[in-house]
């Protein structure tokens, strides 16, 4: 599953396009959490990441010609109060409610589980869909994390 945006920022705006060169040889997903890589190129975000820098508006899979180069991706920049809905790895997880911060599994999923040591905290669970393993969250944007 990929993220979906769930509302927009308070300005109103329902995305905030910007561009970015991709690493070489990368597959990314539409609607995946993108990173920066050491290099300050597009990767899709992991466990281990520890900021967000938006959502792909992008689709690159290893047939594609621009594959192999570190061509411009369009994406939907991340703002303070954006909400998405993401899977939850495990839902029923005791302590998994309103207002705790965790990481995420990869660009689609989050943690039912506190964060782990070298995981970053990405996002905030605003509400918790345990019906369908789904939970409404905010990416984390505030001074104590390295979000963006």
């Amino acid at each position: 599953m990929s993220v979906s945006r769930y509302n927009s920022a308070s300005d109103g705006r329902s995305i905030d396009i910007a561009y970015g060169n991709k690493k070489a040889s990368t597959a990314i997903a539409l609607n995946e959490l993108l990173t920066l890589d050491s290099n300050g190129q597009l990767i899709p975000a992991i466990s281990t990441s520890k900021f967000v820098v938006g959502v792909s508006l992008t689709t690159v899979t290893a047939t594609d010609d621009n594959y192999a180069t570190t061509d411009e991706i369009q994406y939907d920049a991340a703002r303070d109060g954006d909400l998405f809905v993401m899977a939850v790895n495990d839902a029923a997880t005791a302590g998994f409610v309103a207002g705790v911060e965790r990481a995420i599994v990869n660009s689609g999923q989050i943690k039912g589980a506190a964060a782990g040591a070298g995981e970053g905290r990405l996002v905030r669970v605003k509400k918790v869909l345990t019906d369908d393993d789904l939970a409404v969250v905010e990416l984390i944007t505030n001074a104590d994390s390295e979000n963006v």
